[in-house]
């Protein structure tokens, strides 16, 4: 390490992008750091006795330099990890629904007929996103004492340079869509749902609402075995996630059918009343959760 003027710094970071694309950090404790806070990829400021200057121009603010390495190898490990889990997870979530969509399109002989309604298409990914919200926050893949204790592992981001990670959420979205197209098809075909005024098959509306009701149960029990770190934010959100969608499917029977009676139709009470959709809407999350929970662990 070597001082140096702040003027001499920027134009130096300057020469540097012209000719790669590094990350730079840069410290700083006074107004004279200003201009290489800003021009710095990373401004990290020390809270001293000469003002607030830098410390409103930096991205992070620390009162001891010896922060500084818990700042870089702690958090930055978990903000890129929790950056890449948020991204992959929300790329998983579109996959799971597009396959799902394309497979009952291809099932109804390309009628243009979709899997989901409009209006669970628009609330889909907001009743989703607490789930991946509360990962993409609070995940941690390693302790803190691990990663301090070995500071190697920061250098992993940087080594990864394929789309491993991405591509195993493809692949989950393609085999849990086939398992729900699958199983939702053969329970509506084989399940006669029997009420006290009539006994009646599973019809399109039906099979619709068991579609969004398995994607999302799905959706929420993978992003359990998306972290070993349990907190209760991200036992919120799954549980949020879940109410979200019991909420939704409650109002808009009550409130909203006579808006959009192709909803959820006339099954909605037969479904909630059968057995045999309870055991199906429980065991098929658990059936796609089942490669997950092999890998992880063995």
């Amino acid at each position: 390490t070597y001082k140096t003027s702040n003027t001499k710094c920027v134009k130096n970071k300057r020469v540097l992008h012209q000719h790669s694309s590094p990350v730079t950090l840069a410290i700083g404790d006074g107004a004279n750091d200003v201009a290489m806070l800003r021009e710095a990829g990373v401004g990290v400021a020390m809270v001293g006795k000469e003002g607030r200057e830098a410390f409103l121009a930096s991205d992070f603010a620390i009162g001891k330099f010896g922060y500084l390495s818990r700042l870089v190898l702690l958090h930055g490990r978990w903000i890129d990890r929790r950056i890449n889990l948020l991204l992959s997870f929300t790329l998983y979530k579109s996959f799971l629904y597009f396959i799902l969509d394309v497979l009952y399109v291809t099932y109804c002989g390309f009628s243009a007929t979709s899997a989901f309604d409009g209006t669970v298409s628009s609330m889909y990914g907001l009743i989703t996103s607490p789930a991946s919200l509360a990962l993409g926050l609070f995940h941690q893949d390693l302790s803190a004492k691990t990663i301090l204790d070995h500071p190697e592992l920061y250098e992993e981001g940087f080594k990864i340079i394929d789309f491993s990670w991405f591509r195993s959420f493809v692949w989950r979205a393609i085999l849990q869509s086939l398992v729900i197209f699958t199983f939702s098809v053969a329970f509506a075909r084989s399940i006669t749902l029997v009420s006290e005024e009539r006994a009646m098959q599973i019809g399109f509306d039906g099979l619709r609402t068991i579609f969004a009701t398995l994607a999302i149960f799905t959706i929420n029990v993978d992003s359990f075995f998306q972290t070993s770190f349990w907190c209760l934010p991200i036992i919120y959100g799954f549980i949020c996630s879940i109410s979200a969608w019991a909420i939704y499917v409650v109002v808009t029977e009550q409130y909203l059918i006579d808006f959009s009676p192709s909803l959820f139709g006339n099954e909605l009470d037969d479904l909630s009343t059968s057995k045999n959709a309870w055991i199906l809407f429980l065991c098929v999350p658990i059936i796609n959760a089942i490669p997950e929970f092999v890998y992880i662990n063995y």
